[in-house]
């Protein structure tokens, strides 16, 4: 049996019960492997297996220090995943394009893990100006919450606030929904090692969200995605899609996937599933 260290961000330590890694452990468990966490930049303890779960967008150099003792780190690969890394529907200012276009945060989920880590580390300061400092933030973070995790779509590249082409925590692509007479279309495809699901939503609206979701079905997998995941160097994670006129469409990947309260039940058999993945990585 093997030992798997789950390496995360003291900053996560919350919500590690949010995460879909958080479904596999039991699982893992009942095989009789052995998990464990290890927080922080230190280095981490010995075992067969790592998983490179820092819930960052870019992961500090420091937590890539050490993985070298272990025989497979999954996602060891994976340590930037800003939009502006992979999208291939990103535009410039003064670029040409005819459509309309959307403005998103650069960071994974609005920056919301950047902000957090920013936020543990202001309390550990126990002076009043560090209290001071740790409250302003507190009423940034409010702010910031839904106009970082809004997105915005405008009609031209011309309508779009130069503010926007300026501000370097923001990318603006061209918005290419899959939609029909219907409604519109997301798909998701999560996976680890060989294992995977793939589902797509419908809703109302173009910017879909968990209770705007009317319906759900059970998708295959594009051959054009799975070379994205290869070149990307994703072991374990999501990626959100389209199929546009033929075409995937890549919208957000992500190596630390959580579970909505939304679909707390629905992804149980797909959990344990995915679950399986593990033993690609221990052959």
């Amino acid at each position: 049996m093997a030992t798997i260290v789950a390496i995360t961000d003291p900053s996560d330590q919350s919500r590690l019960h949010k995460y879909l890694l958080h479904r596999f452990i039991p699982l893992w468990e009942a095989q009789g492997h052995r998990v464990c966490f290890h927080q922080g930049d230190t280095t981490p303890p010995p075992g067969d297996v790592a998983i490179l779960h820092v819930d960052q967008t870019v992961i500090p150099e420091n937590y890539i220090q050490g993985l070298d003792r272990y025989a497979r780190v999954i996602n060891g690969a994976v340590r930037d995943i800003r939009k502006r890394s992979f999208s291939t529907q990103r535009l410039r200012e003064g670029e040409a394009y005819a459509g309309p276009v959307i403005c998103k945060t650069d960071l994974n989920c609005g920056g919301a893990p950047e902000r957090r880590k920013h936020m543990d580390t202001l309390r550990g300061d126990r002076t009043f100006a560090g209290h001071c400092r740790l409250v302003m933030a507190k009423l940034e973070n409010r702010l910031l919450f839904s106009q970082q995790r809004s997105y915005r779509i405008f009609d031209s590249v011309a309508a779009v606030p130069e503010s926007l082409w300026r501000d370097p925590s923001r990318v603006v692509e061209k918005f290419l929904p899959e939609q029909d007479a219907r409604g519109y279309y997301l798909r998701t495809w999560l996976f680890l090692g060989d294992r995977e699901s793939c589902s797509r939503v419908r809703a109302a609206q173009a910017v879909i969200k968990g209770r705007g979701i009317l319906e759900r079905e059970t998708v295959s997998v594009p051959d054009a995605l799975r070379e994205w995941r290869a070149h990307l160097g994703f072991d374990y994670g999501k990626f959100d899609f389209a199929i546009r006129e033929g075409e995937v469409v890549l919208f957000d990947v992500n190596r630390t996937p959580t579970v909505p309260s939304t679909l707390q039940e629905a992804m149980r058999d797909s959990s344990a599933h995915l679950a399986g993945g593990l033993e690609c990585f221990l052959k």
